[in-house]
């Protein structure tokens, strides 16, 4: 060890570590296992009758050794860095084991874009939220992962080509509560608005006419908003649901309630157009 230590010019107890240094420069982590044969094979004989010593008093043995031990630190260490997955699937088939819809949604802390399907909630790739807005439920598969063997994240990801994914065609998804589901959030969003509109000061000391123009404006306000809500837009797409339809058509049912409440079923045009030209609230 003495003559090994002054050959390569350093200490004995640092043989080790400027060994595997110089032997990871010089070759692969492929090459390690040609190179351990050759060792075994041929140099540890080799040495030992050169210097009629013991195998295990050669230099050789302390390689074999260390190269050894320093792959099966790699090997424990790829293996606990590992990607491992389970649970692959279409989205639509998520969605019928599920028996809920998929829908996108924005951390309001972070930014970040997460999915939710029943019981299922993680992590949205950066694929997938490029064609969020865009793509259809088979656009999309469903996959939990996990690094390592540690804890497996459920992860919703694009599918690039067809054949990616197993298609579920044999089912096909009921989109009609879907459907409701969309027109009552539209509404109850509606409706919120307007009560909010109501409790504002400015509302309340107004006549009837005047707060039925003020409604009439919130709502048409709040419907150039909606076109654009991010999280209905993507489950509209993503189902092939026509949202602009849905909209226009809550914004009309929420119209007439607003009209019915200030004109008991009648024309809002006629209540203002038989009004004398004093009264007009304009």
């Amino acid at each position: 060890m003495e003559r090994w230590a002054r050959n390569i010019g350093c200490d004995i107890q640092e043989i080790k570590t400027e060994y595997l240094k110089s032997f990871k420069s010089a070759f692969d982590n492929e090459d390690t296992k040609d190179i351990l044969e050759h060792l075994k094979k041929v140099k540890y004989t080799e040495e030992a009758n050169h210097f009629h010593i013991s195998q295990s008093n050669t230099c050789t043995y302390f390689m074999i050794q260390w190269l050894t031990e320093d792959m099966q630190k790699q090997s424990t260490k790829s293996n606990t860095n590992a990607i491992q997955s389970r649970n692959r699937m279409s989205a639509r088939d998520l969605v019928i084991s599920e028996n809920a819809s998929l829908e996108f949604r924005e951390n309001p802390n972070t930014g970040k874009i997460f999915f939710i399907c029943g019981s299922k909630k993680g992590y949205v790739s950066p694929a997938a939220v490029e064609k969020m807005e865009t793509g259809s439920i088979d656009d999309f598969y469903y996959v939990e992962v996990s690094v390592g063997g540690k804890d497996y994240v459920p992860c919703l990801c694009y599918a690039k080509s067809a054949n990616v994914i197993k298609q579920f065609d044999a089912t096909t998804h009921n989109t009609s509560k879907l459907k409701e589901r969309i027109r009552t959030k539209l509404r109850n969003a509606f409706r919120e608005f307007i009560e909010d509109a109501k409790k504002e000061d400015t509302y309340n000391k107004m006549e009837d006419p005047v707060k039925y123009l003020i409604l009439k404006t919130a709502v048409a306000n709040f419907y150039q908003q909606m076109q654009h809500e991010k999280s209905l837009v993507a489950m509209s797409n993503l189902y092939q649901i026509d949202y602009n339809t849905l909209l226009d058509e809550e914004c009309m049912k929420i119209m007439e309630e607003v009209e019915t409440e200030f004109f008991n079923n009648t024309d809002p045009k006629e209540e203002i157009g038989n009004k004398p030209d004093d009264d007009l609230p304009f």
